[in-house]
Parts: C-alpha cells; sequence; structure tokens
C-alpha cells in the first residue's frame, strides 16, 4: 500500500511542477509616445493582449519619461520587462490629468485612454520590438 501511495504522490507533485511551469512567453516592447512630433512625457502606456481561446492575457503598461519614452512591464511581475506575444490594443492615458483630478487639461484625445476605444493596435512579437506611438491633436 506504501508504494501505491508514494508513486500517486510523485505523480501528483510531477504535475503540479509541469503546471506551474507555464509562463506566457514574452516580448520586450519599448518606443517613444510623441504628439505633433514632440516626446509626450508622463503618459501611461497600456497594452492589453487581444482575447484567445483560453480567455484574457494580462496586461502590461508603465509610463515615459520626460523625453516620451517608455519599456513595458508585464503587469503579474514588476521585475520582469515585457508584453505577452501576440495582437494587443494600446491605449495611453495622461498621467498627469489623472492626478490633478481634472484641473489640468487632458493632453491625450479620448478615444486613445481607454483600451476598449483605443484604435491602436500592435502584434508583440518575440525578442525586441520597437513601437513608436505618434498621437494626433485632434
Amino acid at each position: 500500500m506504501s508504494n501505491r501511495l508514494f508513486c500517486f504522490c510523485s505523480l501528483l507533485c510531477a504535475a503540479i511542477l509541469v503546471g506551474c511551469d507555464q509562463a506566457p512567453e514574452l516580448g520586450h516592447v519599448t518606443g517613444t509616445v510623441t504628439m505633433d512630433g514632440k516626446p509626450l512625457g508622463e503618459v501611461r502606456v497600456l497594452f492589453v493582449p487581444e482575447p484567445d481561446d483560453e480567455g484574457e492575457g494580462i496586461y502590461s503598461d508603465c509610463y515615459t519619461g520626460e523625453d516620451g519614452k517608455y519599456d513595458l512591464i508585464y503587469s503579474s511581475d514588476s521585475e520582469v520587462r515585457g508584453a505577452t506575444v501576440g495582437p494587443h490594443t494600446v491605449a495611453v492615458e495622461d498621467a498627469q490629468a489623472e492626478e490633478s483630478r481634472g484641473s489640468m487639461a487632458i493632453r491625450v484625445p479620448d478615444r486613445f485612454s481607454s483600451a476598449v476605444r483605443s484604435p491602436l493596435k500592435f502584434d508583440v512579437k518575440t525578442g525586441e520590438n520597437t513601437y513608436d506611438i505618434e498621437i494626433p491633436r485632434k
């Protein structure tokens, strides 16, 4: 009886370990956000994966520096850079407007600030990806 229990426990542990090792494939994504050709600093860049047969993926996001440059962070782990491989909808939110609760003029047009409305799309590939985002003023 103890042999059977040992075999069962061994198989169960092996199955758990195999299931835990299924991290999603990521691509490293960097770029620059501009408006009218000028860097757009202090905006949040959000990459939301398109749903697949297994459901929703985990989003990636980050904030641009004053130079408009960004380097996405995989949101399930703040230490990991990148986004899941595959098609994404991209949103750009005005971080300054969020902080001020509307007392400042919003720099990013509304249609770009939500992944539901944004026309911006990007297909993340394995390895290095560059996606420069030009936001039109209107």
